[in-house]
């Protein structure tokens, strides 16, 4: 079994796309259009992530949403989405 020693984000080549993070147990999934609603959830035991603990989990939220926040200060502003091949 591969163990994760340093987090994994990711995020879709658009603007407005929601950025995630996966470290340790945790998955936590950033709040571009969700009107600002965050969510974060422990694989471990909610491996289908149906109980969003961001509120009942205020200090690991706070630790991941900064270091999602950090990684996404650091995409572009803006994306090119390549030529316009319609005729």
């Amino acid at each position: 079994m591969h163990v994760r020693t340093r987090p994994l984000f990711w995020k879709t080549n658009t603007e407005r796309s929601d950025p995630t993070m996966l470290t340790e147990n945790w998955k936590l999934h950033g709040s571009h259009r969700r009107k600002g609603e965050v969510t974060l959830y422990d694989l471990a035991t909610d491996p289908g992530e149906k109980t969003n603990l961001a509120e009942k989990q205020p200090e690991v939220l706070k630790r991941l949403s900064e270091q999602l926040d950090a990684w996404t200060a650091t995409l572009p502003k803006t994306y090119e989405h390549g030529d316009d091949k319609g005729d």
